[in-house]
């Protein structure tokens, strides 16, 4: 064969090997552009707070070069995650999207799956920037300080007198004497700070993050309305939304037990909620029904009958507000076993157990969770278990100890973790942050003694000690959903 027709083979390789080159790279961006536009579409129904920064990834992708693909991916979906309450079913969605359609795309020839590779970049540790919109955590906004506000509040709150006949005269009912005598086992890091003092809220909403908990579920009365003890709470509000959108937190609403509360006045709440706040992009929202809705948790919900609730959280209620501007997801306070039953039948979206003290309650009992949790699934609701890290009320309870749960180091509050993450809730609530009465918080403490008192502390742990516990935690229930 002439030395020509060996040119003119060689050449013929080259072309098709050339072509075949070029068709490669052509199908793989027209994979990486199949999958560009669903991950759009999803964005723009999550609600993107920042377009700029989305397209920017975007556009990166789309000039990618194959190494740093998979870390581009990495960044829009954990950018995603940090700056979005977590609607499940969509953020399922952008999630399948990015793992299903770009494998093969993006791997190759590589003998490792497409999805595995994806997974192992996609979804790795829960890291120290990023919060979790799946776990609320319990605040109250509802001390005041004689040094900020001229007036002590709740950090002097008298001991509640004991309601059995016979010995309501063997304990003390005074009150607490600020600084160094407050009604709490522990003594925060702060000081007892007010909670109307902007430096105090910004510091606890960076601690909130520390935490990783994402979603503050701040305890609320109406307007000129409060607890027995404090002060009118709503007008702090403004400076928690804004101090939680500086640290990518949201807030949810735990509605109390205020006098006169009923469904009639519930519904003005709801408007009142909804005309102040509802457009502030630190409300926590979920999805009800293809819709952004506030979350409200109701505390005490057992108080009014079903029945009324349902005037107002049922479709055909004569009150409803379902499908109008004043829809939210409703969580009521589980307590007995029966209100199960009673929640589902008065149109509430779920219920949470709110109690630290594990036993206290049938719902805050850890070995009903997976019961509680299957009910819930079977039936279209949300279980939200409360886990928390001890209780002890015996500076405004001195006759509850029977109730007292040790800390035991953290090993109490891995325990209900632990149970809390098995029963595969749809979020969890950590009681609390910053109940300082109940013994519950996990805002830092010191060591502290003075008149003859010497406060509990987290010795010999630091005083961030549950900070970071629950991070870990946090950590381990978002590595678990991500795996389903």
């Amino acid at each position: 064969m002439s030395q020509r027709w060996y040119m003119r083979i060689a050449m013929c390789i080259a072309l098709i090997f050339i072509i075949s080159f070029l068709t490669v790279i052509r199908f793989e961006q027209r994979k990486i552009k199949s999958f560009l536009n669903p991950v759009k579409e999803l964005a723009e129904k999550m609600h993107f707070p920042d377009e700029s920064k989305f397209s920017q990834l975007v556009n990166q992708l789309k000039e990618h070069k194959k190494a740093p693909v998979l870390q581009l991916v990495n960044n829009i979906t954990k950018w995603s995650s940090d700056r979005l309450p977590k609607m499940n079913r969509t953020y399922q969605s952008i999630k399948n999207v990015l793992k299903n359609q770009i494998g093969e795309a993006l791997v190759g020839k590589n003998k490792m799956s497409g999805q595995s590779l994806i997974s192992n970049q996609l979804y790795g540790s829960f890291n120290s920037e990023l919060v979790n919109y799946d776990v609320h955590i319990f605040y109250y906004p509802w001390y005041l300080s004689e040094g900020y506000d001229g007036r002590w509040k709740h950090w002097n709150h008298n001991r509640l007198p004991y309601w059995k006949k016979g010995e309501i005269d063997k304990y003390s009912t005074s009150s607490h004497t600020p600084v160094d005598d407050i009604a709490a086992d522990f003594y925060p890091e702060l000081g007892p700070y007010s909670s109307n003092d902007p430096s105090v809220i910004k510091q606890h909403m960076k601690w909130i993050k520390q935490s990783g908990a994402g979603v503050a579920v701040v305890t609320w009365y109406p307007p000129t309305m409060s607890d027995d003890f404090g002060d009118p709470i709503d007008p702090i509000f403004p400076k928690l939304l804004d101090a939680a959108n500086e640290e990518d937190l949201k807030i949810a609403f735990h509605i109390e037990p205020y006098k006169g509360r009923k469904v009639v006045t519930l519904r003005e709440n709801l408007k009142y909620i909804v005309d102040k706040y509802g457009d502030h992009p630190a409300l926590f929202k979920t999805e009800r029904h293809g819709k952004l809705v506030p979350v409200y948790y109701i505390y005490d919900s057992y108080l009014i009958p079903f029945k009324e609730w349902s005037r107002l959280l049922s479709k055909n209620g004569e009150l409803s507000i379902r499908g109008t501007e004043l829809d939210g997801f409703f969580l009521g306070l589980l307590i007995e076993l029966k209100h199960r039953f009673e929640i589902k039948k008065a149109g509430f979206d779920g219920y949470y157990t709110y109690f630290a003290a594990e036993g206290f309650t049938y719902g805050s009992s850890w070995k009903s969770w997976r019961d509680l949790s299957s009910f819930a699934r079977q039936n279209s609701l949300a279980f939200v278990p409360s886990v928390g890290p001890g209780y002890i009320d015996s500076q405004v309870r001195p006759w509850n100890g029977v109730n007292t749960r040790g800390r035991k180091n953290g090993k109490y509050y891995k325990a209900a973790w632990k149970t809390a993450i098995n029963s595969l809730p749809k979020w969890i609530s950590v009681t609390s942050f910053n109940e300082w009465h109940e013994g519950s918080q996990i805002e830092p403490a010191v060591e502290k003694a003075a008149r003859g008192r010497t406060y509990m502390s987290y010795s010999p742990k630091n005083s961030t000690f549950y900070l970071d516990l629950t991070r870990e935690f946090v950590s381990d229930f978002y590595e678990s959903k991500t795996k389903l």
